[in-house]
């Protein structure tokens, strides 16, 4: 389900909304109570316009002071219009005063609580579009490399410094299937901000020893967790493309340290899933949709592999190690 902003919340408040999206928003609002508080909010926010009087009586010569500031600013003397003064009282003219500042800090307070909100939530919802650009594109590179090894995605080994969900990754630099380490970077992510971030090669990886080969395993898989592929009487098997439109495949990496291990991407807002058919959805819950399933341990709550062919898990490279007693088998 997609996510409501703010100035939907705004458009439903003003009538600006179409029928079809002020329908969507209503029925959302009657099934979600933090949406309904979101709502509360936008319209508490607008109450300062609603003080603001809509007549006013202008103070007198305000005309012709204002031509003469403008002429005296600009350094130059001209003849002024012959204006007639609107009658006023000193007193009406201090009221005026008054009201015009009310006014203007009114209307600079209604200003900051919407547009200081909409300013962040475009900028998150940029942050999120490339996001999911980056996810169909590692889409495409995946769905190739299963057409080239007979319709399998990159198994991550049993065993070894390798044995980690962030190996697709280094696998599709490999078979240049990902040319540029950014590809593998959400922009909503932490790893964002670190500008040494790369791609290790499998070459590389097989070859550091100690606390590097840590840290390669740890970040190889950038920004995003990768599905283990399922484990079925003692015999790993990669996960096959089968094309499914439910079962996810790649998505912003979870957090150990976030409840229900939700992905920290995004300020923790929710997170974008890659699924097996191409298609790409931001999803605010870890949950999977039309399903119960967790997108982030498998039938038996655990972070390992699937217990059955569509068990899908999705795990980060620095959930390690994955794997008890089993051993690589193909799948059937």
């Amino acid at each position: 389900m997609s996510p409501i902003d703010r100035e939907q919340l705004l458009g439903y408040l003003l009538g600006a909304l179409d029928e079809d999206e002020h329908c969507h928003v209503e029925t959302r609002l009657e099934r979600e109570p933090e949406l309904l508080r979101s709502l509360e909010s936008v319209q508490h926010s607008l109450q300062p316009l609603k003080r603001v009087p809509r007549f006013y009586e202008p103070p007198a010569g305000l005309a012709s002071r204002t031509c003469r500031r403008v002429l005296a600013e600009r350094g130059r003397e001209a003849p002024l219009p012959q204006l007639s003064p609107c009658p006023a009282s000193s007193r009406g003219s201090q009221r005026f005063r008054f009201a015009d500042l009310a006014i203007g800090l009114a209307v600079l307070l209604a200003a900051a609580a919407l547009l200081g909100p909409a300013l962040q939530s475009t900028r998150f919802n940029a942050r999120l579009h490339t996001c999911q650009d980056k996810l169909r594109h590692l889409g495409v590179a995946l769905t190739q490399y299963s057409d080239r090894h007979g319709g399998y995605f990159p198994a991550v080994p049993p065993q070894g410094r390798l044995a980690t969900a962030g190996i697709y990754a280094p696998v599709l630099l490999e078979h240049g299937l990902l040319t540029e380490s950014h590809q593998v970077i959400c922009p909503g992510s932490p790893l964002a901000e670190d500008r040494q971030f790369r791609v290790p090669r499998l070459s590389e990886v097989r070859l550091v020893s100690g606390e590097r080969a840590g840290e390669l395993c740890r970040q190889m898989g950038g920004s995003y967790g990768y599905s283990l592929g399922y484990v079925q009487d003692g015999a790993y098997h990669a996960t096959r493309n089968r094309h499914r439109r439910h079962f996810a495949l790649l998505s912003d990496r979870p957090s150990l340290h976030m409840p229900e291990f939700q992905t920290v991407n995004h300020s923790g807002r929710g997170q974008n899933v890659l699924f097996e058919d191409g298609h790409v959805r931001f999803l605010e819950s870890p949950k999977a949709p039309y399903s119960s399933n967790h997108l982030f341990t498998n039938d038996e709550g655990r972070i390992a592999p699937g217990t059955h062919k569509d068990d899908s898990v999705i795990v980060s490279s620095t959930a390690y190690p994955l794997f008890r007693n089993s051993h690589s088998e193909p799948a059937q």
